[in-house]
């Protein structure tokens, strides 16, 4: 998201470039749809610099997120739709019902000598059903874990809810489950709309009592709900202040209730920002095990799919060259022919096609590798979707597909025949001299047993690799947050046709074919019999499934493999890398005029020495 468009000024507040991780004030927001997490982060931006209505109503508006709502005339009646800022794709704001954020991303604000950063997050409660709730989960997760810590996760909540099973099943059960228990000590609650129940916690303050007995009585853990952590505040003086920007009159007896929930809400932030930038710190790389697993798992699996394949190539090279009658005849006969693959990494992110039709239109190189992929789309960084994954259903957020049809503008190809790229695997030809297996005997017979040595050692590399990546497997069929999809299946599919058209074309690969498929079908069988077991013989088998330690063992042991290991770590640290550029995209530094160090906010920085800094 980078800076925001307004041209940066000598008379702005200025960041701290140089500010250590552990002093970020790290604040989360979680929230049902509709609770207001978007209003309170546009209020509170306009809090940071204007201590009364009066004073933002002289000033331009500060809108940090593009949203829209209703303005009832009371005398006509009409509802009037305000929009406020350019509404964007991320946001659904006219999409009743689903959540108006669509994705995780940051705002950080420049506090004293510290950054302060707002994680907005996609509402809860959502009404595609649980699935999506489950995908909105695992994308907070996701994307919390590229920091070192929170400082507060705020849970956002109506005063007069009816109804908080979603809250607690969602968020604080969900959440301290993956966090771990201590993170208890860092939910806040935030009562939005409070106007409405003279600033009280009105009936929701019963249901959140009982809920919490009932989950303290369950699972032995308090959930501290009391003052110092519960804050009430009412947000529409902020569409007050884009009302009164569109031109729009509103009554004096309005005007001072928007002017008194102003003042309390001001207070109310005061209180909130003094209390989360002084609680300890959680922890997120030490505790989200179950999710960066996960996570280490689905980077994996390209990765090991293209090992596989280019194990397989070898053998048949190694054997061809073992078996060719005329190879004695050589002074190099020692040499074999191998392939080496090569990580090329793309400038942004391609959308492709891999359907049949697609794929036939492809043409080989010098290399027999298939090249002129069907790109359907460059740039793509689609909300939430999750690269080098054959069948992600959220790639269907891209606009290059019709919405009605879900078939791409381009090819005229299903969405689920595409998938998002972010580096491509090159292979190129090169000799493995096996001089060393000789032991000082260049005879024919010593070259054609090291060389079968090298096979062996190739073929039990391809055992070692399915026996530590099947655990891997089943791991993410027990623990995966969303329903798992099996991305090496998808993978090796993808490949066997990829190399069935290469044969069609002329390329020697009829053993590649065969191996491809027996290793496919035997993952297939393996997976088939794990998902067809009863519930009963999963918790009888419990101790076979890896915890979450030992998967962070496992994917060790294969990137230490002493044929293929280092060409497998080095492609998953690039996904490392490319999806920490990608939560980099998605942070927006909120630049706040010179004068808002004055402001009551902007002085609590003081309370830990550090000065409020300008930009001469």
């Amino acid at each position: 998201m980078g800076d925001q468009s307004r041209k940066k000024t000598s008379s702005d507040l200025k960041f701290n470039e140089r500010c250590p991780p552990d002093r970020e004030i790290n604040i989360l927001l979680m929230g049902q749809t509709g609770t207001g997490k978007t209003t309170f982060i546009n209020s509170l931006a306009n809090y940071f610099i204007h201590d009364t209505l009066d004073e933002a109503i002289k000033d331009e508006i500060k809108i940090i997120i593009p949203t829209s709502f209703y303005f009832h005339d009371e005398e006509t009646f009409e509802a009037k739709l305000i929009n406020i800022g350019d509404i964007t794709d991320d946001e659904g704001v006219n999409e009743r019902g689903q959540s108006c954020t669509q994705q995780c991303r940051s705002f950080i604000f420049p506090f004293g000598s510290r950054n302060l950063r707002l994680i907005d997050t996609p509402g809860m409660g959502d009404t595609r059903g649980s699935q999506q709730d489950n995908e909105n989960l695992f994308e907070i997760l996701t994307y919390i874990s590229h920091y070192e810590h929170l400082n507060a996760i705020c849970i956002f909540l109506k005063p007069n809810e009816e109804r908080l099973t979603i809250v607690f099943r969602l968020f604080i059960k969900q959440i301290l489950h993956y966090l771990g228990p201590t993170a208890a000590d860092n939910i806040v609650f935030i009562f939005t709309s409070a106007r409405t129940t003279h600033f009280a916690p009105g009936n929701s303050k019963k249901l959140l009592q009982t809920l919490l007995k009932e989950y303290s009585d369950r699972y032995q853990q308090e959930i501290p709900f009391a003052k110092a952590n519960t804050f009430l505040v009412d947000n529409e003086a902020f569409r007050y202040l884009a009302l009164h920007k569109k031109g729009i009159q509103t009554n004096d007896e309005q005007v001072q209730a928007y002017r008194q929930s102003w003042d309390y809400t001001i207070k109310e932030s005061e209180r909130f920002i003094e209390y989360v930038s002084h609680l300890p710190l959680q922890a997120i790389a030490s505790t989200l095990s179950l999710n960066e697993a996960e996570q280490l798992i689905k980077k994996l699996s390209r990765p090991i799919a293209e090992t596989i394949r280019l194990i397989q190539y070898n053998i048949q090279l190694a054997t061809q060259h073992n078996e060719n009658p005329n190879k004695n005849k050589k002074k190099d006969a020692n040499k074999i022919p191998q392939m080496v693959g090569d990580i090329a990494l793309i400038k942004s992110p391609k959308l492709i096609c891999f359907s049949n039709r697609c794929l036939q239109k492809r043409k080989l190189n010098d290399n027999g590798q298939i090249t002129d992929i069907q790109e359907c789309e460059s740039g793509s960084y689609l909300d939430g979707v999750v690269q080098e994954v054959v069948k992600d259903p959220k790639i269907q957020r891209s606009k290059v597909f019709n919405k009605e049809t879900n078939k791409c503008g381009i090819c005229d190809c299903s969405y689920k025949h595409h998938m998002n790229i972010t580096y491509e695997y090159k292979t190129r030809q090169k000799y493995r001299d096996v001089t060393e297996k000789l032991n000082g005997n260049n005879d024919n017979s010593s070259i054609s047993t090291a060389i079968q040595e090298y096979i062996n050692e190739l073929k039990e590399e391809q055992k070692t690799i399915d026996n530590l990546y099947m655990p891997l497997s089943k791991f993410l069929h027990v623990h995966a947050i969303h329903p798992c999809s099996d991305d090496i299946i998808d993978y090796l599919q993808l490949f066997i046709r990829e190399e069935k058209i290469k044969g069609e074309l002329g390329i020697e690969n009829k053993d590649v074919i065969n191996n491809l498929t027996a290793i496919f079908e035997a993952y297939q069988a393996d997976i088939g019999t794990f998902q067809s077991t009863s519930t009963e013989k999963h918790a009888e088998k419990a101790a076979e499934i890896l915890k979450p330690d030992e998967v962070f063992l496992q994917v060790g042991l294969l990137s230490r493999l002493q044929i293929s290991g280092r060409r497998i770590r080095d492609q998953v640290d690039l996904l490392k890398h490319l999806e920490d550029e990608g939560v980099k995209q998605r942070e927006q530094r909120i630049r706040i005029p010179r004068k808002a160090a004055e402001s009551r906010i902007m002085r609590l920085s003081d309370n830990d020495g550090s000065p409020i800094s300008t930009e001469l």
